[in-house]
């Protein structure tokens, strides 16, 4: 029997095989390293199973590139890497106004060296861009023309030396997430928008046509599945950018999504995001065991097999809908590899953990990787 053919998550007969064949090895290195090896050594990749889909690609860190094992499983699956935080303006730029390329060329060359492509991640975000970055030598806040002026000098920089970077999320995060007011912009907070007001989105798409105009260039944001309101305003703004014939080629749709969520939100904002004629790519993918907004310890939360399983039926769905339209959207991206290493763990609650991702805390593959893999 040909193993590779023949793994599948629900399969008991062959769970108790693998087992068997693990454990009567001989003991020279930890259990989870014989898995380890064996998952490496006999699965197909990821990234090839969806070839005739789209691009399956992952978020990193420069930490991960240097995890030996880690990297392993990210050349092994994916075909794509986006920094997680490493190309965003708060890690390029010192507080003397001078770059740090260090780890984004790391991040860069460790995708040239094992032949990944690469998205990039964010050239304008309201967060993590320091605040002298909208302010003069005295500390007061520049006027639009001179921050447009220091906005085109950064994005030249960027994406000069980033010449490899074939898509951009251009503008991250800027419709209002207000669920109760109608307002189209994200207003507060937003520093972009305060001094430049919603034309910014405009001319930061423009900028970075004209800096390198064979680019594919994508608007990015969250929430976009539900609740409605979000979705229906991100819309609107992308349907006024296309009528001024602004120079964008996509939606980011992030997909932070509930393990717990009906299919059909995801199916209805793809068939709606799929009529403004745009490429569609998911950007930041994770199916997490808490609802966005839920701030609560969950002390007793406990991921067991029936978790486990629920995920991975929740996995099976989503995928089922992207492959339903595959003829949109070019990319999925997962938003990291492994439970450990997730955003989820330490931005959401201190103390807090999430398993919202293929592989577990030992990298090794959770039913939710085969509930995809063998949808063929």
């Amino acid at each position: 029997m040909n193993i590779k053919n023949q793994i599948f998550f629900y399969n008991k007969t062959m769970r108790i095989a693998l087992l068997s064949l693990f454990f009567s090895c001989t003991n020279l290195y930890s259990q989870s390293d014989k898995f380890f090896d064996f998952y490496q050594n006999n699965l197909e990749s990821l990234s090839k199973v969806y070839n005739k889909d789209f691009i399956i690609g992952t978020a990193v860190s420069y930490k991960d590139i240097k995890n030996p094992k880690l990297s392993k499983l990210i050349t092994k699956h994916y075909s794509s890497i986006t920094a997680e935080n490493e190309m965003k303006p708060e890690a390029l730029l010192k507080d003397d106004g001078s770059f740090s390329w260090e780890k984004a060329d790391a991040i860069m060359e460790f995708a040239k060296t094992n032949d990944l492509m690469v998205r990039g991640h964010t050239l304008i975000w309201h967060k993590q861009t320091p605040e002298w970055f909208f302010k003069d030598s005295n500390g007061n806040l520049l006027d639009k023309e001179s921050l447009y002026e220091r906005l085109y000098e950064y994005m030249k920089a960027v994406m000069t030396r980033y010449k490899d970077i074939s898509v951009w999320d251009v503008v991250n995060e800027a419709v209002s997430n207000d669920h109760n007011s109608e307002n189209l912009y994200r207003d507060k907070g937003s520093m972009w928008y305060k001094i430049c007001g919603e034309e910014f989105i405009e001319v930061a798409f423009r900028y970075a046509h004209e800096i390198d105009p064979t680019k594919k260039l994508f608007y990015n944001d969250f929430n976009l599945t539900k609740p409605v309101v979000k979705q229906r305003k991100t819309i609107k703004m992308l349907k006024k950018l296309i009528k001024k014939d602004v120079p964008i080629d996509g939606i980011g749709i992030q997909a932070h999504l509930f393990v717990y969520d009906s299919p059909k939100l995801l199916d209805n904002a793809l068939k709606n995001f799929s009529k403004l004629g745009l490429d569609i790519q998911i950007t930041e993918l994770d199916l997490s065991f808490f609802k966005g907004g839920d701030k609560r310890l969950h002390k007793d939360f406990v991921f067991d097999k029936e978790k486990e399983m629920n995920q991975a039926k929740a996995y099976e769905s989503v995928f089922k809908i992207l492959k339903k339209y595959s003829n949109n959207i070019s990319a999925v991206t997962f938003w990291g590899v492994s439970d450990l290493h997730s955003w989820l763990n330490y931005k959401q609650v201190k103390g807090r953990r999430n398993y919202p991702l293929l592989f577990n805390d030992e990298y090794l593959p959770k039913f939710s990787f085969f509930s995809i893999y063998n949808l063929r």
